[in-house]
Order: C-alpha cells, then sequence, then structure tokens
C-alpha cells in the first residue's frame, strides 16, 4: 500500500572515548586504563538498552482474543466497536498458525515415505485435527508401531499420517496471504477505540474516524458530525525502549498487512514459517493494544501509558480468574 515517506526518529548509541580509539591506534599506555574503562561502560550501557528492549518486546498473549475483549469491557468501548465475527476470525487464524506449527512438528514425510498421498480435503476442523494429532502421538509411542511390526496398530498410524499429511496442506492453503485480512479487519476499529477510550467519546465517535499518514507520523483524523470541523491526532513515533509508540508500531502494521493480503506470491499449500510468525506476532500485538491505556497530550499526540510489564501481569492475573 502507498503511503507518504515517513520520517523515524532512530536511537543511536555513541561513546566519544571508543570513536577516538577507532581513528588513533596510537594509544599511550597511560590512555589504555581510561580507554578500558570506557568500553567497559559501553558494554554496560548496551547491556542495560539491550534489557530495556527486551522487557519492551511484545510478549506472547496465552488467553483468546475474546477474553482480551472480557478483560477490558469496563473501561473501554472496544467491546462495541469491534464485532464479534472479528474477534473469533483473529482467534481462529491464530487458531490455524498453531495447528499448521503443529503439523509441522510431526515430520509426517518420514512416516509416509513415497506412499500415494492423499488430495487434499476442502474443508477442517481445528478441533478434530488436533484431536487426530493426539492420536497419531499416543501410537507413536507403541513399540510395534516403532518396529513397523504389521499390526492393527500400525496400519492405523500409517493411515493417520497419510490423512494428517493431506490435512497440513489444508491447513497451510487456509493461510494464505487472506489470513492477513483478519488482522487488519481487528486492527483499524481497534486503534480508533484507543483514540475513543482517550477522549472519553462513545463508540458511535469511531464512525467519524480516519487513519492515514501524514508528513512525519501517522495521523488519526475526528471529524466532528456536529460541527464539520477536523481535528488530527498524531501517534507518538515508535521507540524499541518505551511502549509509548505501541500506536504507531500497530498502525505501521496495518499498511504491512495490507501489503501482505495482495501480494501475488502467496505459498499456496506450503509450509510458511515467516508467514506463520509474522501472523502469531500481528495477533499478539493486536491484543496487547487493547490491553494497553492511551492517553493524547495537549500539543494532539496519542500515546500508550501502559507499560509492557503491566500488560504481562494483567494477564498473568486474568488466568488465574476462575472463568
Amino acid at each position: 500500500m502507498k503511503k507518504e515517506e515517513l520520517y523515524e526518529e532512530e536511537v543511536v548509541e555513541t561513546n566519544e572515548v571508543e570513536t577516538k580509539a577507532v581513528k588513533n591506534l596510537k594509544v599511550s599506555n597511560k590512555m589504555k586504563g581510561i580507554l578500558i574503562t570506557g568500553l567497559t561502560l559501553v558494554v554496560l550501557t548496551t547491556g542495560i538498552l539491550g534489557f530495556k528492549y527486551a522487557t519492551n518486546r511484545t510478549p506472547d498473549i496465552n488467553i483468546s482474543t475474546g477474553e482480551v475483549i472480557t478483560m477490558v469491557s469496563e473501561n473501554s468501548v472496544v467491546d462495541e466497536v469491534i464485532g464479534q465475527t472479528t474477534i473469533d476470525e483473529l482467534d481462529q487464524v491464530s487458531a490455524k498458525v498453531e495447528l499448521s506449527e503443529r503439523l509441522h512438528n510431526l515430520n509426517l514425510q518420514k512416516y509416509i515415505g513415497d506412499l500415494v498421498k492423499l488430495d487434499v480435503p476442502e474443508t477442517y476442523s481445528v478441533d478434530n485435527v488436533n484431536a487426530m494429532i493426539d492420536s497419531f502421538e499416543e501410537l507413536a509411542k507403541n513399540d510395534k508401531v516403532k518396529n513397523e511390526v504389521l499390526s492393527k496398530e500400525s496400519r492405523e498410524f500409517t493411515e493417520l499420517a497419510l490423512l494428517l499429511e493431506a490435512y497440513e496442506r489444508c491447513v497451510n492453503g487456509s493461510l494464505s496471504n487472506d489470513a492477513y485480512k483478519a488482522l487488519v479487519a481487528y486492527a483499524i476499529p481497534e486503534v480508533k477505540a484507543e483514540v475513543a477510550d482517550a477522549c472519553g467519546f462513545d463508540a458511535s465517535d469511531v464512525d467519524h474516524m480516519k487513519i492515514g499518514a501524514g508528513e512525519k507520523s501517522y495521523v488519526i483524523t475526528f471529524t466532528d458530525p456536529k460541527t464539520g470541523k477536523d481535528y488530527n491526532v498524531k501517534a507518538a513515533k515508535s521507540n524499541p525502549f518505551s511502549s509509548t509508540g505501541y500506536v504507531y508500531d500497530v498502525i505501521d502494521s496495518i499498511y504491512n498487512w495490507q501489503d501482505s493480503s495482495k501480494k501475488a506470491n502467496d505459498t499456496g499449500n506450503t509450509y510458511d514459517a515467516e508467514r506463520n510468525n509474522d501472523i502469531k506476532k500481528g495477533v499478539d500485538m493486536l491484543k496487547t493494544l487493547t490491553i494497553m491505556d492511551c492517553e493524547i497530550t495537549d500539543k494532539g499526540v496519542i500515546k500508550t501509558t501502559t507499560p509492557m510489564s503491566t500488560v504481562k501481569d494483567k494477564v498473568k492475573e486474568f488466568g488465574k480468574i476462575e472463568k
């Protein structure tokens, strides 16, 4: 998708002593102690920044999108803005990715060899295929199966291997580039819901918002239906060492997901680790933003106010609640 060029700020760490050392290799013995101290500081600083970056990475959210919505519904309009179908589709895509990975890890070709492969099924149930995998893994523990001894168990094992291989192609085929559309369908109203929450607006006000790219930032425009006046809210710049620019990150991802959904080089029913990982990260990112709170500054910039550590704590605590 074409958008205006962005000018993101870069975080650059420099060290004057280290720079001089590179330029001048002839360092006196007296200066060596200073240089070593300076380099030690660089290592310590890099380690601290690296740790901070790691703690601000999007976490794996092990609860469903529906549960995330339930978690925040008392203080957000998101449950009114995003329809149940969109929520279910996002969870379904996530479940398909997990199933694709589980099937891939079985290494079914090892058990099939040169046997004739079955036709790809037209449809599948995630729960049913997972149940088949459970049976397959249980049979794999059987000694007769391990030794390929003629037996009822061995025959059933091979039949399941062929069936699961066909389903693996079906599952991977269903994770075409269209899967990114599920991410976009959830992401756009979610970003608008964050703006509405930050302003204390009603859910209906998101109908008057548009998301776009400005000259130097992403911008959410609200057109007041009563006065016709336009208000522009800029997304705080992305920063790997802080979660304040998370709205920016999500909007940036929306553009990427829209591009991915239109790609012509779809991998078909072949396993695609990169795509699976990209979709999984996208789902976690959207759940994370939903959990976060935002504020709009006096300069009209929307930024998240919830640190990543709090997101993790909220998810962990919600998991303890009896549902």
